[in-house]
């Protein structure tokens, strides 16, 4: 005990030379490790415990000069690519708002827009320097609280948009990456723990679907789970058979999806969406209508400058359902492209970023915010071309929306915490037995369900 605490001492004084605290844990580790294994080299070699300690700390060499190397070496790394990549953005939209809303509204557009942003780097930078690895301690109490927020939330903000709750949508954008913590929990308990990441799936679902939420939201929320799940599955993180917990992750999705769009089906409004979605001129003074009126901006539209064509028809919506839309009428196609490329971008060297994460956590918190800020530019792109099935939650960055640039510049705030933290991250050892547990088997033409999950 007496040796274990003069290499803890010594780890202690390394320590107090590094600024970074957060490092501290990962560097005890590896020099505790480091000086064990020399130690027990010594012991070998004839010494005893006491000589072999001090020997091994010796040629660690001085705890001041080592804790200055790892000082140099352990920093966060701040990557200035993706805030770049998200100041861009932002300026774009403030100056589109500007210069294309009509006088009498432009200045309270402007500034509505200016202090949301102002508020969203805040919330950013509140998030950047919260430790992202709470997701992964606490999944499991950060998704109910979440959830109980989620089913307060119509009576603390009763605003309603065409019957739906407008801040609903906004907040099932958090619940991807809450739910990647919850993956991360349940990798190492087999198919139990995909069938708990099925459920925990569910709890959402059940509550925007009973609230009248948005299907957008549910389609968003569905599609970055699913994908955060596969992957998981697909990278072996849990001890199962790919194939099956494949069929058992998507029979939840599935019921959900049946769930959410139960009503719709039956009132056959879906169907009717894509049969339009197609062939707009089907119902040209219905649903019909705004497909027809973007596909006409799009034929008029220039390489550079102003249409002829007017955007009455989207008249209030300019910069919150059809910012590209209204961006392609009012400075063509060049714009059009270049903000289109400005997301491609952020989206494309994030990935990379997350590709280099060390440890599962930080892939997992930092692909689910990807994916949320993915499936929302997409959606959105998708709707301003022309092929409009459901409304658009927004155009990340871009579009005009207080609640959801707040929230998607927070969820930047956790990937940029994510990516300062790939070096001293580390996930809990745990290990997996090499033999698997079959879910399935066939024995003497029988199939055999297996439910005893180890």
């Amino acid at each position: 005990m007496q040796q274990i605490n003069k290499i803890k001492q010594y780890t202690h004084s390394v320590c107090e030379q590094i600024r970074w605290k957060k490092a501290h844990s990962v560097i005890s580790e590896e020099i505790e490790n480091h000086i064990i294994d020399q130690r027990d080299t010594f012991m070998k070699n004839g010494l005893d415990e006491i000589a072999s300690t001090n020997k091994a700390i010796e040629e660690m060499g001085d705890p001041v000069a080592v804790g200055l190397q790892f000082d140099r070496t352990y920093r966060p790394k701040i990557e200035w690519s993706m805030i770049f990549l998200t100041i861009i953005p932002l300026i774009i939209g403030l100056i589109v708002v500007f210069l294309t809303e009509n006088d009498s509204y432009t200045l309270t557009m402007l500034y509505k827009n200016i202090l949301s942003t102002m508020i969203g780097i805040l919330v950013l930078i509140a998030a950047y320097f919260i430790d992202f690895t709470i997701i992964g301690k606490f999944p499991k109490t950060l998704y109910i609280l979440l959830s109980v927020i989620l089913l307060t939330m119509p009576f603390l903000f009763p605003y309603e948009i065409n019957g739906r709750y407008y801040f609903l949508p906004f907040a099932m954008l958090l619940f991807p990456t809450i739910f990647s913590g919850i993956i991360y929990s349940m990798r190492n308990k087999g198919y139990a723990g995909v069938l708990l990441c099925g459920v925990f799936y569910m709890i959402p679902i059940i509550a925007i679907f009973f609230l009248e939420g948005t299907h957008s939201a549910v389609i968003s929320y569905s599609a970055a789970c699913l994908i955060l799940l596969t992957i998981a599955i697909y990278k072996n993180w849990f001890p199962v058979r790919r194939l099956y917990a494949m069929l058992i992750t998507y029979i939840p999705v599935s019921i959900a999806i049946v769930l959410a769009y139960l009503k719709i089906l039956n009132t056959g409004y879906l169907l009717h969406r894509f049969q339009v979605l197609f062939h707009p001129y089907t119902d040209p003074r219905g649903s019909g209508y705004l497909t027809l009126q973007i596909r006409t901006i799009l034929k008029d539209a220039k390489i550079w400058g102003r249409s002829d064509m007017g955007l009455d028809f989207i008249s209030g919506t300019y910069n919150t359902d059809y910012f590209l839309t209204n961006v392609l009428h009012n400075f063509g196609w060049i714009a059009f492209i270049g903000i289109i490329a400005i997301l491609s971008a952020f989206i494309i060297r994030g990935f990379f970023l997350c590709a280099k994460q060390k440890s599962i956590l930080g892939r997992l918190v930092s692909t689910s915010v990807l994916l949320t800020f993915t499936i929302q530019t997409v959606s959105y792109i998708v709707t301003n071309l022309g092929f409009y099935i459901l409304p658009p939650l927004s155009l990340p960055l871009l579009s005009y929306g207080n609640t959801g640039k707040i929230i998607n510049l927070g969820l930047i705030g956790i990937l940029l915490s994510v990516f300062k933290s790939k070096d001293v991250v580390r996930d809990k050892c745990w290990t997996v037995s090499c033999e698997r547990h079959r879910l399935f088997e066939f024995v003497d033409g029988k199939l055999i369900i297996d439910l005893n999950f180890k």
